[in-house]
């Protein structure tokens, strides 16, 4: 049953749309948990359905489908077509600023789960967590964006997190992203081997044995099959759903400001 239904509305021409544009590496169960999991707003729940059916009035829809101008460029950067993939993450207007912001709430709720972890003093809410640079105990040192020396020059030494185990001698280098979620695979592959240098490395100054994590949540919620086994080496409190739910509210902001959409 639930097989003809998966395929049922893998065949609409437009509600389908958003499962056949997941790449082949998608975990196609996890990337819909939010959606029983998340406990969104209804509204902000309507923004994002039709945002992946990509029915929300942009400028290349108004174009393209409604024929109503001629104008299909971004209304921020004037340097691509206007669809709601540009907006969620790829215009270089919103980069520093929006998708930065969803970026960190997603390290955020990372950094807070590590704290809870490690038995480190912390405020009960993880969205009132406000990260230090360094966060250190007994049993932990935890770096937030933090530019790491080394005896060679290394371009790629600023990831997210990176988290030094003092008991079990092990570290983490942990770095997030929010990709469109055609590029979820590629984006943790490239993650994985952006750090490789600086994790030998650090390997052999701090004597540990090291692990590349990548936490990557596609801007419309998607996940790989991978990414439950990230996540769970990081700590096995962290719940997919609450890393998309966070993703989701700032796509869903970025689309509500830009195009000026009811809350």
């Amino acid at each position: 049953k639930h097989r003809e239904r998966y395929n049922g509305w893998n065949e609409k021409t437009l509600h389908g749309h958003c499962l056949r544009s997941l790449p082949p590496e998608a975990d196609s169960v996890q990337t819909f948990r939010w959606l029983s999991k998340g406990n969104l707003n209804p509204s902000i729940e309507a923004i994002l359905v039709a945002a992946q059916d990509q029915a929300l009035n942009t400028k290349a829809h108004a174009k393209n489908i409604l024929k109503n101008t001629r104008d299909g460029q971004c209304r921020l950067c004037g340097q691509h077509e206007e669809t709601v993939s540009h907006l969620v993450a790829g215009c270089p207007i919103l980069a520093n600023a929006k998708y930065k912001e969803r970026h960190n709430e997603v390290a955020k709720i990372v950094h807070w789960s590590l704290c809870k972890k490690y038995n480190i003093e912390t405020v009960l809410q993880w969205w009132k967590h406000v990260p230090e640079a360094v966060t250190e105990n007994n049993e932990v040192k935890i770096l937030w964006d933090f530019s790491i020396r080394t005896d060679s020059k290394i371009q790629a030494n600023k990831p997210d997190l990176v988290v030094v185990d003092k008991t079990n001698k092990t570290l983490l280098i942990i770095d997030i992203a929010c990709p469109l979620d055609i590029n979820i695979g590629n984006k943790e592959q490239e993650k994985i081997l952006k750090y490789q240098e600086l994790k030998t490395e650090l390997q052999r100054l701090w004597k540990l044995k090291g692990k590349v994590v990548p936490v990557v949540i596609g801007a419309l919620g998607a996940v790989t099959k991978n990414h439950s086994k990230y996540v769970q080496s990081i700590h096995e409190t962290i719940r997919t759903e609450d890393l998309q739910k966070v993703t989701l509210l700032g796509t869903s902001k970025i689309l509500r400001e830009v195009l000026s959409l009811p809350d």
